[in-house]
């Protein structure tokens, strides 16, 4: 696994979704394709739930998307190098590695 996933801050419950922040470290190297992010373990009752939002703050510049999977448990977070230019799979850049405050925001619907 090279991206670990630790529960900050939710659920924030709205009138609409509910609301997680996770805080993420980059280990390792970076997958083709990017990394599986599974939310399965700390959403209960999120079975057949996608998510309606998904951003980053705090990653050092670098831009990111989140792509849904056919399930929680398996969306895919890409890094871009720069605007429309997706990490290559190998090692992460350093300031990737150094990062200590990086977030995920995940909303869900209720």
């Amino acid at each position: 696994m090279a991206a670990t996933l630790t529960l900050l801050h939710g659920p924030e419950v709205g009138q609409l979704t509910r609301k997680f922040t996770f805080g993420i470290v980059l280990e390792d190297n970076y997958p083709k394709d990017g990394e599986t992010l599974d939310l399965s373990s700390f959403v209960s009752g999120a079975v057949g739930v996608l998510p309606t939002s998904v951003r980053t703050e705090r990653f050092a510049g670098y831009e990111t998307s989140y792509i849904p999977g056919t399930s929680i448990a398996n969306g895919k977070l890409m890094v871009f190098a720069s605007p429309g230019t997706q990490f290559t799979a190998g090692a992460y850049s350093a300031a990737l590695l150094a990062l200590t405050d990086a977030r995920v925001i995940v909303e869900l619907p209720k």
